[in-house]
């Protein structure tokens, strides 16, 4: 059963390649921590297709190592002679993940739709990102504050739509 799920992961990796190589861009939803605040689990990821030359540090960007993806920022690239070494970290992690070769990069991840709503992620290099990244990477109790809150804020903006789509319904103040 395992050699099965870890083909049909195979498949989806090969198939999300050739729609980049083809079309250059790919969406997908994101369901791991690893980049929160970056990004957040039931994120959807816009990647675009970037080579490794093209990849800057800071950059997150997508890679596809033993049938699973990975979407992390970029660390460091290096040339070792013919090969590239790139070194990549989840925003919430404390340490680099293993280096990946540049046939294992797929694209580069240009935004993220978050409750319908674009968020461009070359503009969060603020300080105050910047900021809650660093607590994130050294607090657990704090990782899972900020999950709740994101959990709470997509609670409250789905109750508040549905309460403004009901019949009737009228601000508290009108201009």
């Amino acid at each position: 059963m395992k050699e099965q799920v870890h083909r049909r992961e195979d498949v989806v990796v090969t198939l999300a390649s050739e729609v980049l190589r083809s079309h250059g861009e790919f969406r997908f939803v994101a369901w791991g921590s690893s980049m929160v605040p970056s990004i957040f689990p039931g994120d959807t990821l816009i990647v675009r297709r970037v080579t490794p030359e093209g990849a800057c540090s800071g950059d997150v960007v997508l890679f596809a190592r033993e049938g699973r993806f990975y979407a992390h920022r970029l660390v460091s690239k290096t040339d070792e002679g013919a090969a590239m070494r790139l070194i990549a970290r989840g925003d919430s992690l404390d340490a680099n993940d293993p280096p990946f070769a540049r046939h294992e990069m797929l694209g580069r991840v240009d935004a993220v739709i978050r409750r319908g709503t674009r968020i461009e992620l070359h503009r969060q290099r603020a300080v105050n990102h910047r900021l809650v990244r660093c607590i994130v990477q050294r607090s657990e109790s704090g990782m899972k504050w900020l999950l709740r809150l994101h959990s709470l804020r997509g609670r409250i903006a789905r109750n508040w739509g549905s309460a403004r789509s009901k019949p009737g319904w009228q601000p508290l103040e009108s201009a």
